[in-house]
């Protein structure tokens, strides 16, 4: 797991030690990690490399007009809500959207996706109180504009589960 999340065993390991990641032991010793751990750990590890001086890069203007032409929104990361960063990183904003992938992504991956999405949804942090509103995010709404269309999987999904 450490190499997928880009960082050193003894870092896993130090995680591990604080509880931050849980793994399971298998009967020969070996660290089970669950879909949970892993998700903690990939955040951990996007702090680890800011630490590291990773550095951010932001998007150009123009890339952004042309993308906001395409129905895209513009996003920044404020250095205040990530003191690390040395300034304010331009990007686009993929609030509202509950599966963000390339049309020719495989619909078992997508489906998958969703599901993890689903059931984890009470484990997501977001910035209002209770669990992450997955049943809102798959619908067109004010606060979750659908610019770009779901995933025919994902729409599959998030219809069967009564969302759309």
């Amino acid at each position: 797991m450490a190499r997928r999340v880009g960082v050193s065993p003894s870092v896993l390991r130090t995680w591990e030690s604080l509880g931050l990641v849980r793994p399971r032991r298998s009967g020969s010793q070996y660290r089970l990690y669950t879909p949970d751990d892993m998700y903690i750990a990939n955040l951990l590890g996007a702090l680890e490399a800011l630490d590291a001086g990773i550095t951010i890069l932001p998007l150009a203007e123009a890339t952004v007009a042309k993308l906001e032409a395409m129905g895209y929104r513009r996003a920044v990361l404020p250095k205040s809500a990530y003191p690390k960063l040395p300034r304010d990183v331009l990007s686009l904003d993929f609030s509202g959207w509950t599966v963000f992938v390339h049309a020719e992504a495989d619909d078992a991956l997508v489906t998958q996706i969703c599901a993890g999405l689903d059931a984890r949804k009470a484990r997501i942090p977001w910035e209002e109180p209770g669990d992450l509103p997955v049943e809102r995010m798959a619908r067109e709404a004010l606060d979750t504009p659908q610019c770009v269309p779901l995933h025919p999987a994902a729409e599959r999904f998030w219809r069967r589960r009564g969302y759309l």
